[in-house]
């Protein structure tokens, strides 16, 4: 989970150096720059649903565990 953590950080650096350096682009340029970006938003969205996964079966597991415990 770290390394998909660390993956999320990564693209969203990505997507804050190429807004910053938006202002100096062509307006083809905005545009092309205006699609990684969104690309890179929908990855980040993507691995921030697996970690929701990741973290539900965690979840799913302690409680399994815990009524294991019980009984």
């Amino acid at each position: 989970m770290d390394e998909l953590i660390e993956q999320i950080r990564s693209a969203a650096m990505n997507v804050e150096q190429k807004v910053l350096v938006g202002d100096a682009l062509t307006a083809d340029e905005k545009t092309e720059l205006l699609v990684k970006v969104k690309t890179d938003l929908a990855n980040l969205r993507d691995q921030f649903y697996e970690i929701g996964h990741q973290l539900e079966g965690i979840a799913i597991t302690r409680a399994a565990l815990a009524e294991a415990r019980r009984q």
